[in-house]
C-alpha cells in the first residue's frame, strides 16, 4: 500500500510540475510553456537510435540564404544526449554524429555506436560547462549548410555564434534526424519541431 502512495505521489508530483511551471522560467532564456508549442519524444537510452524523423516536414526548418536547414529542440536529461543526422531513416556509419554531456560537444563522422561500441571522441568546444537537467530544457539550434558546415548552437551559452561547429569538405545531404541518450537509465525527454523564435534566428 505504500508502494503504491508513492508511485501516486510521485505522478502527481510530475503533473504538478508540467502543468503548474508554465510561470515561470527555468533558465534565463526558456519558459517552460514553450515546450508545449512542440511535439514530444521520449529518446531510449544506451546510445540506441530507435526513431528517424525527416527534417524537411518540420514546420520550424526555417533555414537563412545557404542553409539546407536550421532547426531547434529541447531536451530534459541528466545523461549524456546524441544527436544522429542521416542520408536515409537507418543507421549508417555515413551519418553526422552530435553529442553533448556535462564537459563536451561532440560533432563526429563516422558514426561510431555499433551495437556496444563507443570510440572516443575529441571534444571540439572550450565552453563552459553544458546544463543538463531533468527539470531544466537545454535548448539546441542545429543548422546544416551548402557548404558543408555544421553547427550545433546553444542560445543558453551563446546567441552570436555556434558552441561547436564542423567544416567537411563536401555537403552531404542528411534529412534525417534520430535523438538518444546514455547511458543506461538515462533516458531523455525531447522537445522537437519547436517554433524557432527571434533568439535563434539570428544565431551567426
Amino acid at each position: 500500500m505504500i508502494c503504491k502512495k508513492s508511485v501516486f505521489f510521485v505522478k502527481m508530483l510530475r503533473l504538478l510540475v508540467f502543468f503548474v511551471a508554465p510561470v515561470l522560467s527555468f533558465n534565463k532564456l526558456i519558459p517552460y510553456s514553450e515546450l508545449l508549442k512542440c511535439k514530444e519524444y521520449q529518446g531510449p537510452a544506451d546510445y540506441k537510435y530507435e526513431q528517424f524523423f525527416d527534417i524537411m516536414k518540420f514546420e520550424n526548418n526555417k533555414p537563412s540564404n545557404g542553409e539546407v536547414f536550421r532547426i531547434k529542440l529541447y531536451v530534459l536529461t541528466t545523461k549524456d544526449v546524441w544527436m544522429l543526422l542521416t542520408p536515409s531513416a537507418n543507421l549508417t556509419s555515413e551519418a553526422h554524429e552530435i553529442g553533448l554531456d556535462h564537459v563536451n560537444a561532440y560533432i563526429q563522422t563516422p558514426y561510431y555506436h555499433y551495437g556496444d561500441k563507443r570510440d572516443i571522441l575529441k571534444s571540439q568546444s572550450e565552453s563552459p560547462r553544458i546544463n543538463l537537467h531533468s527539470l531544466f530544457p537545454l535548448e539546441i539550434v542545429i543548422k546544416y549548410t551548402y557548404g558543408g558546415t555544421l553547427s550545433l548552437v546553444l542560445p543558453e551559452y551563446s546567441t552570436s555564434k555556434p558552441y561547436v561547429s564542423r567544416q567537411y569538405d563536401n555537403y552531404t545531404p542528411c534529412p534525417y534526424l534520430s535523438l538518444s541518450s546514455g547511458p543506461s537509465q538515462g533516458e531523455a525527454r525531447w522537445f522537437y519541431d519547436c517554433p524557432l523564435g527571434e533568439q535563434s534566428i539570428f544565431v551567426n
